[in-house]
């Protein structure tokens, strides 16, 4: 089977979709790896990877274009092999280091002054939104279009920010230097 060539195009990510139904399974969570994980299905921890996975690529930090060699399914199997995940099946994101030359720096509450910093800054960063049952849904920064910044959520739909009713914080990564 010919694989489709996106290598060309920098935002092919976005064509990847999150319907494969595998990835509501709980085999997304092998009791044998993580034992405490009784049914943890990929749900707030599914769009937090799938989240990075659009950050990294959105950011430059994944460089790989073909979403055959890239995608979340991907992502979250090398974190497993890097230990990144504790035994309930909870990414500890300070350990996507250990992949990727970035350092997580933590969250801190919603404001619009601390958005505007966020982006001038150049550096990677994830809005976390209110989500089903009080989960947190993950959602990154894409563009500035006047005043209101486009996001793209973990469907790989294009939404402004100004869509959400509340927002609850910023998780903010920064580029290691050396």
């Amino acid at each position: 089977m010919k694989t489709k060539d996106v290598t060309a195009d920098p935002q092919a990510y976005r064509n990847w979709r999150q319907a494969d139904k595998r990835y509501n399974q709980e085999e997304a969570w092998p009791a044998s790896l993580f034992p405490e994980a009784k049914f943890h299905i990929f749900r707030e921890c599914g769009c937090l990877i799938t989240s990075l996975a659009i950050m990294l690529r959105h950011f430059g930090i994944e460089k790989e274009g073909d979403e055959e060699l890239f995608n979340p399914w991907i992502l979250n199997e090398r974190l497993i092999r890097a230990g990144a995940f504790d035994p309930a099946g909870n990414l500890i994101l300070s350990d996507l280091n250990k992949l990727y030359p970035i350092e997580y720096i933590g969250s801190t509450a919603y404001t619009e002054e601390g958005l505007k910093k966020a982006v001038a800054s150049g550096e990677p960063f994830l809005i976390t939104v209110p989500g089903i049952r009080g989960e947190h849904h993950f959602i990154v920064p894409d563009h500035m279009e006047g005043d209101d910044l486009a996001t793209i959520d973990c469907a790989w739909e294009k939404e402004y920010l100004s869509q959400f009713d509340t927002i609850c914080e910023l998780r903010l990564f920064m580029g290691r230097t050396g």
